[in-house]
């Protein structure tokens, strides 16, 4: 017992818990670079839940930080490509490796970036993701149409992006999800493989009279699907989406 104390006090407490102390690290991903720029596109007033939540969110420690950046009165899907463009352009900002998306109505934990930064290295499931985003559900007229916004099953063929049912505490593959707390990398923008517009919301009138429409997130992860990146949602990030006309957060 008094060797095992003085082996502490000469070697130091890491180092006599050298396997433990080690897979700390390697839970943190302390020596990878996880530097992240934050981007909000905003079109109206923020509810004062969401900015605490901002303000609130953990970060990794000794990682680059940049934002959140405001991209203030666009609408949403221009918001994102400038948004882009501007990390592009700019070399301090283009070196990073990550972008996360936040939206005005959304709630995220204060541990959701620490979440993902782990989850889309492979960190849980020991699969690697070029993309991963919270776990929210959309806002309904009514409770009975409430779902979540995780897409598509990539192992079904034909692609699809039908609603998938979430599991508990789990990092799920799909097509797509929504952008109100989702992380990127930004080598998917780098690459090329993306054609631009990156993002579009689309309203096409079929020769037959119907109005097909796409939100900005869908039509994104089409064009990732095609380009053959992973994505996937992790569902220990539960995520408000908050009305705040109403106030309720589904």
């Amino acid at each position: 017992m008094g060797g095992d104390r003085t082996k502490t006090l000469l070697q130091g407490r890491s180092n006599v818990r050298l396997i433990q102390a080690a897979q700390g690290i390697e839970n943190k991903k302390q020596y990878k670079n996880q530097a992240t720029v934050i981007v909000i596109p905003t079109l109206k007033m923020i509810p004062v839940p969401v900015v605490a939540a901002w303000f609130s969110l953990l970060h990794p420690s000794m990682q680059r930080m940049s934002g959140p950046n405001f991209f203030d009165g666009f609408e949403v899907a221009e918001a994102y490509n400038r948004a882009i463009d501007v990390i592009l352009e700019q070399k301090p900002l283009a070196s990073f490796q990550f972008v996360l998306t936040m939206e005005h109505d959304n709630i995220p934990p204060r541990d959701g970036l620490l979440r993902l930064l782990e989850s889309i290295d492979g960190g849980v499931d020991g699969n690697v993701y070029d993309c991963v985003g919270g776990l929210y559900w959309n806002r309904p007229q009514t409770a009975a149409e409430v779902s979540p916004l995780i897409f598509g099953n990539p192992e079904e063929t034909p692609r699809t992006f039908f609603v998938q049912v979430p599991k508990e505490d789990a990092i799920q593959p799909c097509n797509g999800m929504g952008m109100g707390f989702t992380l990127f990398r930004l080598k998917m923008f780098r690459e090329g493989k993306i054609a631009k517009p990156y993002f579009e919301s689309i309203q096409e009138l079929t020769e037959d009279g119907n109005l097909i429409t796409q939100s900005q997130d869908i039509a994104f992860f089409s064009k990732a699907c095609d380009a053959g990146y992973k994505m996937a949602v992790d569902t220990r990030v539960r995520v408000g989406h908050m009305d705040p006309e109403s106030g309720k957060v589904w």
